[in-house]
């Protein structure tokens, strides 16, 4: 009988410590859990960023032309970025938009029945130029805040 009881005093004992150390072990994994899935909805939303960014640019160099439209689109997908990157992504998308509008200012002038041909053509080549470059460039940029290998 005693055996029992000591047995029982024993087990009593270790009881409480085991289940609080079961239940920190828990808490941390569901920390952690939670730690990822704010990483991955954050990676959500900066690779939608990324993915408007990326049309955009297809699209422009595709058809050699940006319009109201194009810029509209971008400014609305990317409206996020000033909350979810550093200082650099958002003024990376005004540079974008800056380009967009100067490549279509000479569109404009290009389809005007009095122009400087060879300034036009060297504007509109130019803006051409610096955003099909920034197919590779946006990629850099974003990589950054998009690399999944440190989660």
């Amino acid at each position: 009988m005693k055996d029992i009881e000591s047995i029982a005093e024993l087990l009593s004992a270790t009881l409480v410590p085991i289940i609080a150390l079961v239940t920190v072990y828990i808490a941390w994994h569901q920390y952690r859990l939670n730690r990822y899935r704010v990483r991955l909805d954050l990676f959500n939303r900066r690779l939608k960023v990324f993915e408007c960014v990326d049309s955009f640019l297809k699209s422009v160099i595709s058809s050699a032309s940006c319009d109201f439209s194009d810029i509209r689109k971008l400014r609305q997908g990317t409206a996020e970025a000033r909350f979810l990157f550093g200082k650099e992504i958002p003024r990376y998308i005004d540079a974008l938009v800056g380009h967009g509008s100067d490549l279509d200012t000479w569109n404009q002038k290009y389809a005007h029945p009095e122009y400087d041909h060879d300034k036009v053509v060297e504007g509109r080549s130019r803006e051409r130029r610096w955003l099909t470059e920034q197919i590779d460039e946006a990629v850099t940029k974003f990589k950054k805040y998009l690399d999944m290998s440190r989660l």
